[in-house]
């Protein structure tokens, strides 16, 4: 499924791209921070991490899809405490990340994780 058929079978959203809340993925920013992906689409990813980029800083990120590694760069869109993190541990940060012309290949390895994982609904 091309992004374009995506964003069309997915009208719910009005934004560029929808966004999909996800379990389970995990990744690196930077190659030294990690976190876990919240919510993911073909334009970025909102992530919770322990570490608080600056905004609007250019960071790589990887994530594991399946079986594949997707990289790219991404542009911190948003940074802030996660109100939802437990009181008793370590503080934890949303990310809001914009990908930074991500390669054709890397792109279409984002579709096919989101068409398969997504297309049902």
């Amino acid at each position: 499924m091309t992004s374009e058929n995506l964003l069309q079978a997915t009208g719910r959203d009005r934004r560029r791209h929808p966004r999909f809340e996800i379990d389970g993925l995990s990744g690196l920013l930077d190659g030294e921070h990690p976190f876990e992906v919240m919510r993911i689409s073909l334009g970025g990813l909102m992530i919770r991490s322990e570490y608080e980029p600056s905004f609007n800083e250019v960071a790589r990120i990887e994530v594991q899809l399946d079986r594949v590694s997707f990289r790219s760069r991404a542009r911190i869109v948003y940074a802030g405490p996660d109100m939802a993190s437990p009181a008793n541990g370590a503080e934890r940060y949303r990310v809001g990340l914009a990908f930074v012309d991500p390669s054709p290949e890397q792109q279409l390895r984002l579709e096919r994780f989101i068409a398969r994982r997504f297309s049902s609904t």
